[in-house]
């Protein structure tokens, strides 16, 4: 292999996926065989995070910030003599459920009726602190320091998503958030809502022509349910992030989709039943386990 790997020619990219730090090159040997090489970045070190971190700590750059959420660019890790950039996120101070989110959990699926909504998830909704979005209030006031801004409307804000690097377009990630504080989720659109989603799309299309020569085909506009957060928003990813988690299905709902059910029967989000699926470690799970039977899934709530 040592001497295969060092005669390689044409060596070209054909995947690089940030996510799961796994890049796949082509190359051709001296004998003109085609040769593939995927190369995966290891896992941290459980034992060395004190290390790590004061390494952080020594050499960073802040290139966002917002409320409780820090993004630094590290690079005061050495690898071989060569410094090795690190994006690190700093959420500060944290709360359980950031915590929880982060954490690893096993995951179940549930079937949410509009009784079960109305009964258990709204007054969770409801009862959720105003401080958990401090930070979106800031963001659509315009008020975020180290944010960057791509519209700024009287409805909404799109404005670039912490975990992207504003680098690399396979990963491109924005969000599209509204002002109206009382339209939470999914749950709440109806058919006058219409035109306000259909003005996010338009202004996402112009804002990926204006700024990268991108066009709408280019990118999924998908809500999430339940979401992060209870401040109506819409994701835009790059098609090409295939290993992006926010878009699997039992969580996201493409914008095109949404727009044409309201458009269909203006109602139908608070009529109809939704599946999703929820952490152990989410409250939500805990409020609705006692409520959920295997007769749900199999034959529907």
């Amino acid at each position: 292999m040592e001497n295969l790997l060092k005669n390689l020619k044409d060596t070209k990219v054909i995947n690089n996926d940030p996510l799961a730090k796994r890049i796949a090159i082509t190359a051709i040997s001296p004998e003109k065989e085609l040769a593939l090489i995927i190369m995966e970045k290891l896992t941290f070190d459980d034992e060395n995070v004190d290390a790590q971190l004061q390494q952080t700590s020594t050499s960073h750059k802040l290139i966002q910030q917002n409320d409780i959420y820090h993004v630094l660019l590290s690079d005061s890790h050495r690898r071989n003599d060569k410094l090795d950039n690190q994006k690190v996120t700093i959420i500060y101070p944290a709360t359980q459920k950031h915590v929880d989110k982060y954490s690893k959990a096993s995951i179940s699926l549930f079937r949410e009726t509009p009784q079960k909504y109305n009964d258990i998830v709204k007054p969770y909704i409801d009862s959720l602190p105003e401080k958990e979005t401090k930070w979106i209030q800031a963001l659509v006031s315009g008020e975020a320091e180290n944010e960057t801004y791509y519209y700024r409307g009287q409805e909404f804000v799109i404005a670039a998503d912490y975990k992207w690097d504003k680098k690399d377009f396979n990963t491109l990630y924005l969000q599209a958030v509204v002002k109206d504080m009382n339209l939470k989720c999914l749950r709440d659109l109806r058919t006058h809502h219409v035109s306000l989603l259909r003005s996010i799309r338009r202004e996402i299309g112009n804002v990926l022509k204006s700024n990268w020569g991108l066009n709408l085909s280019q990118v999924k506009l998908a809500v999430h349910y339940q979401p992060t957060f209870y401040v109506f928003h819409v994701h835009v990813v790059s098609v090409n992030y295939s290993s992006f988690p926010g878009l699997n299905v039992g969580q996201s709902h493409l914008l095109d989709d949404i727009i044409e059910m309201l458009s269909l029967k203006g109602d139908i989000f608070s009529q109809m039943t939704l599946t999703y699926h929820l952490s152990d470690l989410h409250k939500l799970h805990h409020l609705l386990k006692p409520h959920e039977s295997d007769r749900d899934l199999e034959h529907g709530a």
